[in-house]
């Protein structure tokens, strides 16, 4: 059986092997991990300066937008996010709203990521890290913005295949909502567990790659896709 490791650590915290690590902003991180050839990648539209007009054609409300910037790990806590804009006239606001958290607080901003939402019915936590003792790990939880109240995790050795990281999902106590409870949907943990061994693949391949978490990993519809994303590497 494989040995488990230390749970994932906040973010912000470079791997203890390593000397300086840099991280990406959402932007980035997605890009690079839709190189890696990973699905469930969102498409977005990054503005970087003024909205002329409404909506980016290519994508359709409600929407999310998000302030990106490299040393802005945790934009929730600071109100860089804002949820279920409906409207150009709310679309326009909410620009506002993140230009000024930026001037107030002297952020170094690449702009503003705009998605379109889409409903999921659960939130899975999935970190990836170099650990300096144990080597590199896979965690998996319940995600979302309550994970750190009532943590639900377990982390194991890489390499795993897609068999072992679906006990890993069976493992979590949350597991019994994702299997049919009381007659919502179930979900295909074997088609999840696959897609994860695919990107713990991609990330052993990549040892210039020092941690990725996908903190939320939404999951509904039969499909996951990734709703936020940090990816740090070594310099």
């Amino acid at each position: 059986a494989a040995l488990t490791a230390p749970p994932l650590p906040k973010r912000g915290r470079a791997p203890a092997a390593a000397t300086k690590t840099a991280f990406l902003a959402e932007w980035d991180s997605k890009k690079l991990l839709r190189e890696l050839g990973i699905a469930g990648i969102p498409d977005g539209v990054l503005v970087e300066g003024e909205l002329s007009g409404g909506l980016p054609a290519s994508l359709s409300y409600p929407v999310v937008a998000k302030l990106q910037a490299d040393d802005v790990l945790h934009k929730s806590d600071i109100g860089g996010v804002v949820l279920g804009i409906a409207d150009d006239a709310q679309l326009h606001a909410a620009l506002k709203h993140l230009r000024g958290i930026v001037r107030d607080r002297g952020i170094v901003a690449k702009g503003v990521l705009l998605e379109s939402m889409q409903r999921f019915d659960h939130e899975l936590l999935l970190g990836l890290r170099r650990d300096g003792r144990f080597g590199p790990t896979l965690t998996l939880g319940r995600g979302g913005v309550e994970v750190e109240l009532d943590p639900d995790v377990v982390s194991r050795l890489l390499p795993l295949d897609a068999p072992r990281i679906r006990e890993m999902i069976e493992g979590l106590r949350f597991a019994k909502l994702m299997q049919g409870f009381r007659g919502r949907d179930a979900v295909d943990l074997s088609g999840l567990a696959q897609q994860i061994a695919s990107l713990c693949d991609a990330f052993l391949a990549r040892p210039d790659l020092a941690e990725i978490e996908i903190n939320p990993l939404a999951v509904g519809k039969g499909r996951a896709w990734v709703l936020d994303a940090v990816v740090s590497r070594f310099l």
